[in-house]
């Protein structure tokens, strides 16, 4: 490593001070340090080249600088500045700053490039010293121009410039970097991808050059690329070139666009190869059309005919594509004639245009076409048997270029393909072709669609027919009769028709009828043949099968068979004649809890019998069956069905019998004899809620009830405390009544003692199967309130109406009355109760109910001493139906005045009618006798439309106070002993249901008295007659038992009120003195409004 010269100096200098007498003087390694290279740019403001001296022993005292310039190529020098001890500071473009550094004012340029030297003389006191030092600066340029251009082309490009360049064919383009230094790198962009060498298609060649001009030390960069352009990727797509050395701080670019001409991919006369021969016809305008497919730009079409260019009747269309290249269609349009000459003219299509570097032409021959002239048919008469060929019939044709085609039709079908010339009928006959005439067709090319036609005569041929049809239903009764109907489809001639029972031919019987043949037109102009067979079948027809033939007689042998039928008899299980159903398994005795299986076994039958259980002639439901079927006679089945039940004391006395069921064969049920089981149970007592309490007074007679139900006959036991009670006839009497298994004893106290006979009794039943008992506490009335009812249950419901029904209670010894309280569920504890009207016994019906409602409904029993309230029931009440209009109502009806009268007595019915029954009954009471009234309503329900169908509601009731209503029912209208006839005008009464408080009001508390049967007012007027002469047994048996309950108020003698209007007395009417029946007098205007008598319907009852 070499140590720098002042370090040297130094050590000489060391040197020097240690030998102070040596006497010799030392100038030291003076020297000037620059740098070998310094480099500028092109352009810049400014540059500087180091210089800097040192190694000086004495201090100077003068210092001079210069700089001067050798030029590289010349070697001429030129002085640029020097400076003495500091002045001048600068020269022209040069300045010296530091100890020595020069700075070049810019701009920069090449001109600035030398080698440059920097001398420095430095005088001191006693000594001087020059040194000097070279450096060269180097000048770098960047790109100076930036120029594009087409190889084999004289003119550059411009930036932008369109380069027109053909698709397929390789093409050239250079670009120069020029005059940079360092030289400059050149890169290729299409569009936005980097091209070079390694992309494929593309070939890149770059290499420098020296700039052409003295003293120009820069370079040039040549690139050449090389590709074949494609016009769907390069067209429009720039072409770029870029340049950058390593002073440039971007890239200078230039940019060209390909121009790809696009020769047409075809050129062709459409449908035709060139050269080709087009037939035309004769006299019939034709086209023809020439194409270009795919150019860019435009390609013009030209035509010639025989070499002429043809100017008229052509039409050009161009078609453009959506990457912008362009096909073109030219369609010439020409008829042609021999008599012109056209026959073998050549037609010529030539391309031309840009994108073609020489015109192109293809070419077509014509040829003329003419039709046939003239056509024949031979042998078409005759006769023909389907299956077999027509073969005689010919037809020819004569003229036409080319010859013509001969071809046999049927329709539009060609049934024989078409031979030159000549052509026979080589057709197999079907039935379709009976009657139908067959067309000879002759055409060429010249008449495609119009050929010359000829039909033959309709052909005569014979056929078979191809089906038979069996119609009809093979099922039915035994007894009745079968039908079936043989239909023989289409024939020629007509086809003959037998028929076969299991392949035995019928030829007919009393019980087999063929009916005569009948004839109609058929298909393929032939005939069909229909026949009836008439069979009245018996159980020994079931499961034979009948089919049917059809033959032609020109076809021996030939013939067409229908399906089967299989008969199918329906038969009741009472096959053979006289069976009757078997019921077996029953036993005695038969005890408590015993199993039973009885069996029943029907008789044959078809299809299999359903077997039926009957308990006292009622269907017994859900039994546990097994059921078992065998093989019956006729092919009939015989149901074999097996029941099992737990004998308890319910079936005692029950009546069982099972029926054999064909449900196909209804209306003739097969029943089994009757057994009649006999089962021994222990006692039940069966009173023991209703009958476990009694009352009677002091001296008064009591009666005990116990009802027991046993099998056999129980012995009846009366105990009082621990005594038993004997039967004297005197004091203590016991009766025993027996009905069925019922047996009631009844234990009659003639004077009751309240010391010796109130408490408890004891009624103990005993038979071999086991015991029962039941206690009755017997005490003074006035002891209990009544207890709650039991079995309460809702037996109807409307939209506005419920009906309650219940079992009455203990009535404490008094007489109870019942009513009820209801209120809507869903209005919460708030809601409010509402209350009926009372009764003695059920039912109660509450009435102007909401629709659609759900209320809680209580029933109170009640007598002197206080009431009882059962549990609460829950009900809704139903939809409301008013406001339907019925179809009869239609003003528009064309039914007519019928309908009408109907109508008007049906609003006559609607009427609420007033049923007066008046009897008198003597009160046992210390008052003066005063009558009470049993009153009568009868209801029509006038929402039905039929009026046979309406139940009308009897109610009736006392007037006498507090008396309340005591029975409803309802009655169906044929059951009426009365022909009502209404007197009242129909406008004058409202169709309508009133509440029961408001029909059965009573009488209002000023009324203390119920007037004479001589004060009653007048009431509806009606014709009755008595039950006893044409009113059903339940209609009268209802009415006996209204007077009947109140034998106490029952009069010794018939009433006897005023005169009516028709003169009849009330004992008159009737026959029967427990029942009175009295005419009575409508009266609306004539009660007084406020009067009790008047009910809300203006009706006095």
């Amino acid at each position: 490593m070499d140590f720098p010269l002042t370090h040297r100096c130094n050590i000489i200098r060391t040197w020097l001070l240690i030998s102070i007498l040596s006497g010799f003087q030392c100038l030291g390694q003076f020297m000037v340090t620059v740098n070998n290279v310094e480099t500028a740019t092109e352009g810049d403001l400014t540059t500087t080249i180091s210089c800097t001296y040192s190694g000086f022993v004495e201090t100077p005292v003068t210092i001079i600088i210069t700089w001067e310039k050798t030029d590289v190529d010349t070697g001429q020098k030129e002085f640029l500045i020097q400076q003495f001890d500091g002045f001048p500071d600068s020269i022209l473009r040069y300045s010296i700053e530091g100890q020595a550094t020069l700075r070049i004012a810019g701009p920069i340029s090449i001109e600035d490039r030398g080698r440059y030297t920097c001398k420095i003389t430095i005088f001191g006191s006693t000594s001087s010293a020059t040194q000097q030092a070279g450096v060269e600066l180097v000048i770098k340029s960047p790109v100076q121009d930036l120029i594009m251009g087409v190889e084999g082309q004289i003119d550059l490009l411009e930036e932008n410039d369109l380069v027109t360049m053909t698709e397929g064919l390789a093409i050239t383009i250079i670009c120069w970097a020029k005059q940079a230094n360092p030289a400059a790198d050149v890169t290729w962009y299409l569009g936005n991808q980097e091209i070079n060498s390694g992309v494929g298609g593309f070939s890149v060649e770059s290499y420098t050059e020296t700039v052409d001009q003295p003293g120009d030390y820069r370079l040039n960069t040549v690139s050449k690329l090389t590709f074949s352009p494609n016009y769907n990727q390069h067209q429009n797509s720039a072409l770029k070139c870029t340049a950058q050395n390593e002073v440039m701080t971007s890239e200078r670019t230039m940019s060209v666009f390909p121009r790809i001409l696009v020769p047409p991919s075809q050129h062709y006369i459409v449908g035709y190869d060139n050269s080709a021969t087009v037939p035309v016809i004769e006299n019939q305008v034709f086209t023809i059309s020439c194409r270009a497919e795919d150019s860019y730009p435009l390609t013009q079409l030209i035509w010639y005919l025989n070499g002429q260019l043809i100017e008229t009747g052509i039409t050009t269309n161009n078609l453009p594509s959506s990457d912008g290249r362009v096909s073109v269609m030219s369609t010439w349009t020409y008829m042609a004639n021999r008599a012109k000459g056209d026959d073998g003219a050549t037609v010529q299509c030539e391309a031309s245009g840009e994108p073609l570097m020489s015109s192109n032409t293809v070419f077509v021959k014509l040829e003329i076409l003419y039709p046939p002239t003239d056509i024949q048919i031979a042998g078409d008469s005759g006769e023909f048997k389907a299956g077999e060929l027509a073969s005689g019939v010919l037809c020819s044709s004569s003229g036409g270029k080319p010859e013509a085609r001969v071809s046999w039709w049927k329709g539009n079908q060609e049934r024989v393909s078409g031979a030159l010339n000549s052509n026979r009928l080589e057709v197999v006959m079907t039935a379709e072709d009976n009657g139908q005439p067959y067309t000879c067709m002759a055409s060429n090319d010249a008449n495609i669609g119009n050929p010359l036609k000829k039909n033959t005569a309709p052909l005569n041929v014979l056929f078979p027919p191809a089906c038979v049809e069996l119609s009809g239903n093979g099922a039915a009764v035994a007894g009745e009769q079968v039908t079936l109907t043989c239909s023989v489809c289409s024939s020629n001639p007509a086809a003959g028709i037998f028929w076969k029972k299991d392949n035995v031919v019928i030829t007919g019987s009393t019980m087999e009828t063929l009916k005569p043949t009948s004839y109609r037109n058929g298909e393929n102009n032939g005939e069909m043949t229909e026949q009836k067979l008439v069979v009245t079948v018996t159980p020994a027809y079931n499961g034979d099968q009948i089919q049917c033939f059809g033959r032609n007689p020109v076809f021996d042998g030939t013939e067409t068979a229908s399906r089967k039928i299989t008969i199918d008899v329906l038969f009741p299980p009472t096959y053979p004649e006289g069976c009757v159903t078997s019921l077996t398994g029953y036993r005695e005795p038969l005890k408590d809890g015993d199993e039973l299986t009885l069996l029943c076994t029907s008789c044959s039958s078809n299809p299999a019998a359903t077997i039926k259980w009957y308990r006292d002639d009622q269907e017994v439901q859900g039994l546990t069956n097994h059921d078992t079927l065998t093989d019956g006679l006729f092919d009939g089945k015989v149901t074999t069905e097996e029941i099992t039940m737990t004998m308890s004391r319910q079936h005692h006395g029950s009546r069982f019998h099972c029926s054999a069921v064909n449900r196909m064969v209804p209306g003739i049920p097969a029943p089994s004899q009757q057994i009649i089981l006999q089962v021994e149970y222990k006692p039940l007592i069966i009173n023991k809620e209703v009958n476990s309490k009694a009352a009677a007074s002091n001296g008064e007679e009591a009666i005990l009830k116990c009802q027991s139900d046993s099998n056999p006959a129980p012995q009846v036991y009366w105990f009082h405390g621990n005594q038993r009670v004997i039967s004297d006839g005197v004091q203590y009497t016991v009766t025993l009544e027996t009905e069925g298994s019922i047996t009631t004893s009844f234990l009659r106290i003639t004077s009751v003692q309240a010391s010796r006979d109130y408490g408890t009794y004891n009624c103990t039943t005993n038979t071999t199967m086991g015991s029962d008992s039941f206690l009755i506490n017997l005490q003074g009335k006035s002891k209990w309130i009544p207890d709650p009812v039991f079995d309460t249950q809702i037996v109807h419901t409307t939209d506005t109406t419920v009906t309650v029904s219940w079992q009455p209670g203990f009535d404490g010894g008094e007489e109870q009355l019942f009513h009820l309280k209801y209120r809507i569920s869903d209005d919460g504890d708030g809601s409010v109760w509402m209350k009926s009207t009372s009764t003695v016994e059920p039912p109660l019906v509450l009435r102007e109910l909401k629709p659609s409602t759900e209320y809680e409904i209580i029933v109170f029993s009640e007598n002197s001493l206080g009431s009882a309230q059962s549990d609460p029931i829950v009900k809704q009440t139903l939809v409301s139906n008013l406001g339907t209009k019925s179809p009869q109502t239609d003003k528009r009806s064309s039914i007519g005045v019928p309908v009408g009268v109907a109508i008007a007595v049906l609003a006559a019915l609607v009427v609420v009618i007033a049923i007066v029954v008046v009897i008198c009954r003597n009160r046992k009471k210390k008052k003066a006798e005063k009558p009470s009234t049993v009153c009568a309503n009868v209801e029509f329900d006038s929402r039905r439309n039929n009026p046979t169908q309406n139940d009308l509601s009897l109610s009736y009731f006392t007037r006498a106070p507090p008396e309340p209503p005591l029975r409803s029912v309802s009655v169906p209208p044929d059951s009426l002993p009365y022909n009502v006839q209404s007197t009242l005008p129909v406008q004058n009464h409202n169709i309508r249901h009133y509440p029961e408080e408001e029909i059965y009001s009573e009488v209002p508390p000023h009324h203390h008295d119920i007037p004479d049967d001589d004060e009653a007012p007048p009431c509806y007027r009606g014709n009755f007659t008595p039950p006893s002469e044409n009113a059903s047994a339940e209609f009268s048996q209802m009415l006996n038992g209204v007077v009947d309950r109140y034998p106490s108020r029952r009069h010794d003698h018939a009433a006897t009120p005023s005169t009516s209007s028709n003169g009849h007395s009330p004992s008159s009417s009737s026959a029967n003195e427990d029942n009175v029946f009295a005419n009575v007098n409508q009266s609306n205007d004539s009660i007084h409004k406020e009067s009790p008598y008047r009910t809300h319907s203006g009706i006095y009852v």
